[in-house]
């Protein structure tokens, strides 16, 4: 009989240790999952970094180029206007001298 309750006892010492084998396995799988995952998730965040980075450069460098744009555009809008009032004072002045 005693024998007979040790060895109950050590198969259900088995069970447990079987059990906490296949959870440590399982464990494992996850883990090793996850991180993959993760290595993965990070590849991608470092790729949409650099992507990000050079659309923000682009976007800088036309604004750059449209306020270039916009300013040589401004000056020759204004040049001819400053003829005609530069040309219109020096015709009006004329008069004033009559």
């Amino acid at each position: 009989m005693k024998y007979w309750s040790l060895f109950l006892r050590l198969q259900e010492l088995k069970a447990e240790l079987n059990e906490s084998r296949q959870s440590r396995t399982q464990l494992e799988t996850v883990t090793f999952t996850l991180t993959e995952e993760l290595r993965s998730l990070r590849g991608r965040i470092e790729t949409q970094q650099a992507e990000f980075g050079t659309a923000l450069s682009d976007v800088r460098n036309r604004a750059r180029k449209l306020e270039e744009e916009n300013r040589i555009h401004v000056c020759n809008c204004c040049t001819p206007i400053q003829t005609i009032l530069t040309s219109t004072s020096t015709s009006f002045q004329d008069q004033i001298q009559l």
